[in-house]
């Protein structure tokens, strides 16, 4: 074990190190600097002088973390019996679409599209079991997954009427993502009655979204969704105005294309869009993006850069990097906060499985979310005839225990954000599930020290973040 845990690094104009006990950042000269080099990587304890500086701020003390468990582990049984928030069914796994980067394609290590339909007993008992565990939560939300869910509209319709007639004095939420191939004029008037959350998935224009998103027969959906949405707008202009839009980015995007798609599409551009790049936990084989994404991707990152220095408006930033503005706010926050780690501690990431998000498949099978591979059974935590196994709960919930020694001496424990879902162990075995674990954790370092270093850069342009 390391008696200290830090990480330095260094901009063009200034030394920095970061101290995971204190949980802070500091600028130091470039002789402390080549000291805390040494102790960063456990040849040097011999100089307390040196360090007693630091320590008199309550930094550097020593390492601190003795013990990987998640702060929640005594709360299973509790929030699993009275705090369930989120409520997903899996109403079929049946898709009209085969598109071809799909989570059930046949790339992944997952279940494919077939011809399961969740029935109404057991959306009915699913209902039940989430209603019957809801006693301290003020807010409900109920979301509908598939495949396309709108293939099983029958069974979402009886759902959403069967909850709103039995849930009192608690606000209830829908919500569904959808290829909107079969939005219908009774579907659309449904989702804007029940002011459904509603996201669909379009991938930019009719070249781009047709090359992956096809109908079984191969050809393009584009026309189909855009007419669909396009009647929405129509019908219901405020509510439309709402729709989430989640283009899926692809290696074979022109993403030059979707940009201008979004941004000038005029029943579109109001809309919220959220970019997603193909999901690499559980790819049976390597994807490569090409030159001129990464191109497109750093440059749309750089005006970010401008943004939070003050040249550029908010407005001339593609919403596909936003999402690193609120990676640099919730670093500053956690940053600014300066409290002691304690000897018991876990990584971030995992939510509680069952309580954040209960993920009921076609066949009453509980999963912690629609994220994690259906076909290990590894990843199942109950069902609905015999509930929860909190067992099972409470080791994804300390899925850092698998790297337990690399945890407790790794600078980035404050910052990982690895949970079960981004873990791909096709085997179900404990060591490959490591293996793949510290795969991931390479990523999540290197994603934390990037951070890092942009905001030190950024506040020595005197910008206060």
């Amino acid at each position: 074990m390391n008696k200290y845990v830090l990480k330095c690094y260094k901009t063009r104009t200034g030394y920095y190190v970061y101290d995971r006990f204190s949980n802070a950042v500091f600028k130091v000269n470039e002789e402390d600097f080549n000291k805390f080099l040494k102790l960063e990587n456990g040849t040097d304890h011999t100089d307390p002088e040196f360090l007693s500086k630091y320590q008199s701020e309550g930094a550097f003390v020593c390492n601190g973390v003795e013990e990987i468990e998640h702060p929640q582990s005594p709360y299973v049984q509790y929030y699993l019996s009275n705090k369930l928030s989120h409520l997903s069914l899996q109403v079929t796994q049946q898709c009209n679409l085969r598109c071809k980067y799909c989570a059930y394609s046949g790339l992944y290590y997952n279940r494919t599209h077939n011809s399961k339909f969740m029935t109404w007993d057991t959306a009915k008992k699913a209902i039940d079991f989430y209603m019957e565990r809801t006693s301290e939560m003020e807010r409900l939300h109920m979301s509908f997954y598939g495949g396309e869910p709108l293939l099983n509209f029958k069974l979402i319709k009886d759902c959403v009427e069967y909850i709103s007639d039995h849930v009192e004095a608690k606000h209830l939420t829908f919500s569904m993502t959808t290829n909107a191939t079969l939005l219908t004029e009774e579907i659309r008037h449904f989702l804007y009655k029940y002011d459904f959350q509603l996201s669909i998935s379009l991938d930019g224009d009719k070249e781009s979204h047709d090359k992956n998103r096809t109908f079984a027969n191969g050809t393009g959906s584009f026309d189909t969704v855009i007419r669909n949405i396009k009647s929405l707008v129509a019908e219901h202009p405020d509510y439309a105005k709402k729709v989430t839009f989640l283009p899926v980015i692809s290696p074979n995007t022109d993403l030059n294309r979707v940009l201008k798609f979004f941004s000038s599409e005029p029943f579109i551009s109001e809309c919220a869009v959220t970019y997603n790049t193909m999901t690499e936990t559980g790819l049976k084989n390597e994807i490569h993006y090409s030159k001129d994404y990464m191109l497109i991707r750093r440059f749309e990152y750089l005006k970010l850069l401008f943004h939070l220095l003050g040249k550029i408006d908010e407005k001339s930033i593609s919403p596909m990097v936003l999402p690193v503005k609120e990676e640099f706010k919730k670093m500053i926050t956690a940053l600014h906060d300066h409290s002691s780690i304690k000897k018991c501690s876990h990584h971030g990431g995992p939510c509680m499985p069952g309580a954040k998000r209960l993920f009921v498949s076609y066949d009453g099978t509980f999963y912690p979310c629609e994220k994690v591979s259906e076909t290990n059974p590894d990843n199942s935590i109950g069902n609905i005839s015999q509930g929860f196994d909190q067992q099972k709960v409470k080791n994804m919930i300390n899925v850092g225990r698998v790297t337990k020694e690399e945890c407790i001496n790794c600078w980035n424990l404050r910052f990982c954000s690895i949970c079960i879902g981004r873990i791909n162990n096709p085997r179900r075995d404990e060591h490959h599930t490591k293996t793949e674990k510290l795969k991931v954790c390479a990523h999540e370092k290197a994603n934390t020290i990037n951070i890092l270093y942009e905001i030190s850069v950024l506040q020595e342009l005197g910008i206060n973040l």
